[in-house]
């Protein structure tokens, strides 16, 4: 089972059900991006202790955002 540290309470989170229905659609959408472009999936954890849900986005996900974001801003 995936884990992480809560950021307010330090509990442990626990992260939501599968890909086919355990994340948010249309989360986020990179605002330099289209109106037709892919939206980023995120997946909610919830922490066991203080009882927050935080989307988080997949490492490999992100990484294509920062190198995306770091093209966009170089120009």
């Amino acid at each position: 089972m995936d884990t992480k540290v809560c950021p307010f309470c330090g509990g442990e989170m626990l992260k939501g059900k599968t890909n086919l229905y355990g994340h948010a659609r249309y989360f986020w959408m990179k605002p330099w991006a289209g109106f037709f472009s892919m939206s980023v999936n995120a997946h909610p954890w919830l922490c066991i202790r203080c009882g927050v849900i935080l989307p988080y986005v997949e490492e490999r996900e992100l990484e294509k955002i920062r190198m995306e974001y770091e093209r966009q801003r170089m120009g």
